[in-house]
Protein backbone atom coordinates (compact mmCIF):
# COMPACT_ATOMS: atom_id res chain seq x y z
CA UNK A 1 0.00 0.00 0.00
CA UNK A 2 1.09 3.22 -1.21
CA UNK A 3 1.47 5.99 1.98
CA UNK A 4 -0.82 9.17 0.78
CA UNK A 5 0.54 12.14 -0.02
CA UNK A 6 -0.83 15.80 1.43
CA UNK A 7 -1.52 18.21 -0.47
CA UNK A 8 0.78 21.23 -0.97
CA UNK A 9 -1.26 23.89 0.38
CA UNK A 10 -1.31 21.95 3.60
CA UNK A 11 2.52 21.93 3.37
CA UNK A 12 2.92 24.76 2.91
CA UNK A 13 0.21 26.04 5.32
CA UNK A 14 2.14 23.99 8.17
CA UNK A 15 5.49 25.48 7.02
CA UNK A 16 4.24 29.27 7.32
CA UNK A 17 2.37 28.49 10.45
CA UNK A 18 5.70 27.19 12.12
CA UNK A 19 7.41 29.89 10.56
CA UNK A 20 4.90 32.27 12.65
CA UNK A 21 5.34 30.67 15.59
CA UNK A 22 9.31 30.61 15.35
CA UNK A 23 9.29 34.11 14.67
CA UNK A 24 6.85 34.97 17.82
CA UNK A 25 8.02 33.35 20.13
CA UNK A 26 11.64 34.76 19.66
CA UNK A 27 10.28 38.39 19.92
CA UNK A 28 8.92 36.97 23.33
CA UNK A 29 12.36 36.60 24.62
CA UNK A 30 13.37 40.02 23.68
CA UNK A 31 12.65 41.55 27.45
CA UNK A 32 14.40 39.00 28.96
CA UNK A 33 18.00 39.65 26.56
CA UNK A 34 17.34 43.71 27.17
CA UNK A 35 17.66 43.29 31.20
CA UNK A 36 20.93 40.59 29.92
CA UNK A 37 22.04 43.29 27.57
CA UNK A 38 21.75 46.29 29.62
CA UNK A 39 23.71 44.94 32.26
CA UNK A 40 26.69 43.97 30.12
CA UNK A 41 26.38 47.32 27.76
CA UNK A 42 25.71 50.52 29.96
CA UNK A 43 22.58 51.60 27.52
CA UNK A 44 19.14 53.89 28.43
CA UNK A 45 15.63 52.63 27.18
CA UNK A 46 16.01 55.47 25.05
CA UNK A 47 19.11 53.94 23.30
CA UNK A 48 18.16 50.70 23.07
CA UNK A 49 15.18 51.87 21.39
CA UNK A 50 17.24 53.48 19.11
CA UNK A 51 19.33 50.67 18.49
CA UNK A 52 16.16 48.10 18.13
CA UNK A 53 14.88 51.10 15.32
CA UNK A 54 17.85 51.33 13.52
CA UNK A 55 18.36 47.33 13.39
CA UNK A 56 14.44 47.40 11.78
CA UNK A 57 15.21 49.86 9.34
CA UNK A 58 18.31 48.19 7.88
CA UNK A 59 16.65 45.08 8.10
CA UNK A 60 13.95 46.52 6.01
CA UNK A 61 16.29 48.29 3.05
CA UNK A 62 18.51 45.22 2.96
CA UNK A 63 15.29 43.17 2.42
CA UNK A 64 14.15 44.84 -0.02
CA UNK A 65 18.02 45.51 -1.78
CA UNK A 66 18.28 41.54 -1.30
CA UNK A 67 14.83 41.33 -3.29
CA UNK A 68 16.58 43.15 -6.08
CA UNK A 69 19.67 41.58 -6.45
CA UNK A 70 18.27 38.34 -6.75
CA UNK A 71 15.76 39.60 -9.40
CA UNK A 72 18.80 41.14 -11.54
CA UNK A 73 21.22 37.96 -10.54
CA UNK A 74 18.77 34.65 -10.20
CA UNK A 75 18.31 32.66 -7.13
CA UNK A 76 20.88 30.44 -7.81
CA UNK A 77 23.78 33.03 -8.26
CA UNK A 78 21.90 34.82 -5.86
CA UNK A 79 22.20 32.56 -3.19
CA UNK A 80 25.28 31.94 -3.50
CA UNK A 81 26.40 35.27 -3.03
CA UNK A 82 24.45 36.13 0.00
CA UNK A 83 25.74 32.70 1.80
CA UNK A 84 29.41 33.37 0.78
CA UNK A 85 28.81 37.18 1.86
CA UNK A 86 27.08 36.07 5.41
CA UNK A 87 29.44 33.28 6.23
CA UNK A 88 32.85 35.59 6.15
CA UNK A 89 31.71 37.77 9.26
CA UNK A 90 30.23 34.49 10.93
CA UNK A 91 33.49 32.52 10.36
CA UNK A 92 35.67 35.47 11.92
CA UNK A 93 33.43 35.98 14.88
CA UNK A 94 34.99 32.75 16.00
CA UNK A 95 38.32 33.77 15.57
CA UNK A 96 39.32 36.07 19.02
Amino acid sequence: MQPRRRPAGVVFCRAGYGGDAISYFDRQTLPVAISAIQQSIPLSNQQFGLLGSAFLVAYAVMYAGGGRMLDLLGTRRGFLLIMLWWSRPARCMGWR
